[in-house]
């Protein structure tokens, strides 16, 4: 097995993940929709193996609702990152900020697809 520490491999892991649960608790505390959307993959969690869903069927739920939160966070970003730019109204900062909101809804309308071949199948 490789040592990564050997490597020099764990350093920057270890930061990444650090990051990572920064970002995570940065959105937690800060925006509503994160938090809903956290409520839902417990929900999700809770519901998947009560049901008696497969692994193939857990996957394929809980990958679509991480993107769906994947989104949100992204979104985030990039309205904070237009809000630190300018709190004036600009068209590109509107554009920006739209089209991050519509990776969500696109997000969405992928999971809505997912649940009716769920429930179908």
């Amino acid at each position: 097995m490789m040592n990564l520490n050997k490597c020099g491999i764990a350093a920057p892991l270890l930061k990444a993940l650090k990051n990572s649960l920064a970002g995570l608790r940065t959105a937690w505390l800060g925006e509503r929709a994160f938090r809903q959307e956290c409520a839902v993959l417990l929900i999700l969690c809770i519901a998947l193996p009560a049901a008696g869903s497969s692994p193939a069927r857990w996957l394929l739920a809980l990958g679509g609702w991480l993107g769906v939160m994947a989104a949100e966070l992204l979104n985030s970003a990039v309205e904070k990152t237009c809000d630190l730019v300018s709190t004036d109204f600009h068209p590109l900062i509107k554009a920006a900020k739209d089209m991050a909101s519509a990776a969500i809804f696109l997000m969405l309308c992928l999971n809505a697809g997912i649940w009716i071949y769920l429930l179908a199948c």
